[in-house]
């Protein structure tokens, strides 16, 4: 019945004009999906404005070094030393974070992890740098999470020194108990293996909202560049926004 819906938009012009005119319900449907054309959350996530105390809009411990892009186009990238760190809380206001969200970024490591070695992290926590919600590290053959322990989440995948790749992380309903987490990874930053949704989180309670990204060092050198945090629509919202949509198609038909 989808397809056939397509079928009348594209080839009823009376329809389509009836469509044009479905003004409240077309507001409402873009209302709801108005999160899915958001720009990145992060400030100067692809490093290029080296102003002030490099990298500009990030909070560092101690200092970590401006050096050439690891990505296509890109002039800078930020080089993490073991011990070192840079995080940014993206939110506007203390509780506004992301509940649905897509977190991408490109890295490199100086040193090839080990088998379950548990090198370098990412870590997507709350407010203010408090809270850890998701804590990621790198080993030889993919992307292990914290939850009480160390385990494999993504595997299958072979990290080597020196090489670009990069890392997704997709958040869902995080603010329900059924909240999950799912992890990719790419050779190209266009073709990713994908892992089963995750429920491992690490401390930070259901209804903890994604509002600060922290990048460390550790064991080896960790180049970051090209970070993004866009929102997602929930999968509620979607759902509500596909039968929206069909239920005004429905009405202009009839019309």
């Amino acid at each position: 019945r989808i397809l056939h819906y397509f079928d009348y938009v594209l080839y009823d012009f009376p329809l389509q004009r009836q469509i044009l005119n479905m003004k409240p319900e077309l507001f409402a449907i873009l209302t709801l999906l108005s999160p899915l054309a958001s720009d990145s959350l992060i400030t100067n996530g692809n490093f290029e404005d080296v102003s002030g105390t490099f990298p500009n809009a990030w909070t560092t411990t101690p200092t970590p070094a401006a050096v050439a892009g690891i990505v296509a186009g890109s002039a800078t990238a930020a080089e993490l030393q073991t011990g070192e760190g840079i995080h940014q809380d993206f939110a506007p206001t203390p509780g506004s974070g992301l509940f649905n969200f897509q977190l991408d970024l490109a890295f490199r490591t100086s040193v090839a992890p080990a088998n379950d070695g548990n090198i370098n992290r990412i870590r997507l926590r709350g407010d203010n740098n408090a809270g850890d919600l998701i804590t990621l590290s790198l080993e030889d053959a993919g992307i292990r999470s914290f939850s009480g322990t160390w385990a494999d989440d993504l595997t299958g995948v072979s990290i080597s020194a020196n090489t670009t790749y990069f890392l997704r992380v997709t958040g869902s309903n995080l603010d329900l108990p059924g909240r999950a987490f799912t992890l990719g990874f790419s050779t190209d930053g266009v073709n990713y293996t994908t892992a089963t949704p995750s429920t491992r989180f690490h401390i930070a309670p259901v209804g903890t909202a994604f509002e600060t990204l922290r990048l460390e060092g550790l064991n080896a050198t960790f180049t970051v560049d090209n970070v993004s945090v866009v929102p997602e629509a929930a999968t509620s919202t979607l759902l509500a926004a596909g039968l929206l949509l069909l239920r005004s198609f429905g009405c202009a038909r009839r019309k």
